[in-house]
């Protein structure tokens, strides 16, 4: 017996003047359920999916230019599937939504999915130079972060870097950099487009302190002692029970003597 088939009763009087026709009309009952047995992407069942959920966020990496292939299965033999694709722009990016709308053998139910398809923002929080004074700081490479700046002996604190003389570029011109000054210090930190990843360099400043501690001249009494000799550490000199006043110079003025 197919769907629709007609069962046709006909009841005829004992004076076969009157009759009555009775019709049967058989139809199966059709299902209702309108659920997909699966959606994929690139042939690969999405993650998380569940007949009964109907929105699905993906999320490609930066970079990507063209979409995966989203399929879908449908759950029951006799379900109806159609695809459409819509687009909304959403902070200069392109919001792609997939919608798999489903009907039922029974034509009174169905059901909606969406996959909604959008690429993720730069991750990169990388430098691409940083300068002082105008000059790539010297071994710079994005994945060092630590710096040190060392100037000579008797550098004049006035003569060390501002925080107007750093420049620091980002490799992604999305990211953002701030330079903040701590003390003759400085930090940079480059936060990346996607407002999660950051990165931050450090710029130590340094000035050499002198290791010289040869003295210039010792005095005893106001005169030089006789023989005197930066290199020679030790000295005898001979005097009646009144002590004598010494005074040492030493070669660097930052020294600090200590008799």
């Amino acid at each position: 017996m197919e769907h629709g088939d007609i069962t046709v009763i006909t009841v005829t009087a004992e004076d076969t003047q009157y009759q009555a026709t009775y019709t049967i009309v058989f139809n199966y009952q059709q299902s209702p359920y309108s659920y997909l047995e699966g959606i994929y992407q690139d042939e690969v069942l999405l993650e998380g999916f569940r007949p009964d959920s109907f929105l699905y966020d993906v999320v490609l990496p930066y970079g990507t230019i063209e979409h995966p292939q989203f399929t879908a299965k449908l759950g029951k033999e006799g379900q109806t599937l159609s695809v459409d694709t819509f687009f909304t722009e959403i902070d200069e990016r392109m919001l792609t939504t997939y919608r798999f709308s489903v009907t039922a053998p029974d034509p009174m139910f169905s059901s909606e999915y969406d996959v909604r398809v959008i690429v993720a923002y730069n991750d990169n929080c990388l430098l691409q130079s940083l300068n002082v004074r105008g000059n790539l700081i010297e071994g710079f490479h994005p994945d060092t972060t630590n710096y040190t700046l060392v100037y000579p002996i008797g550098t004049d604190s006035t003569e060390l870097a501002t925080i107007e003389d750093i420049q620091a570029i980002a490799e992604d011109a999305n990211a953002t950099v701030e330079i903040k000054a701590n003390g003759v210090n400085f930090t940079i930190q480059v936060n990346a487009q996607d407002g999660e990843h950051a990165r931050v360099y450090t710029i130590e400043q340094i000035i050499l302190l002198s290791s010289n501690t040869r003295l210039q001249a010792i005095h005893v009494d106001g005169v030089l002692l006789r023989e005197f000799d930066p290199e020679v550490l030790e000295y005898t000199y001979y005097v009646s029970d009144v002590q004598p006043e010494v005074i040492a110079t030493a070669e660097d003025s930052t020294s600090n003597i200590d008799y």
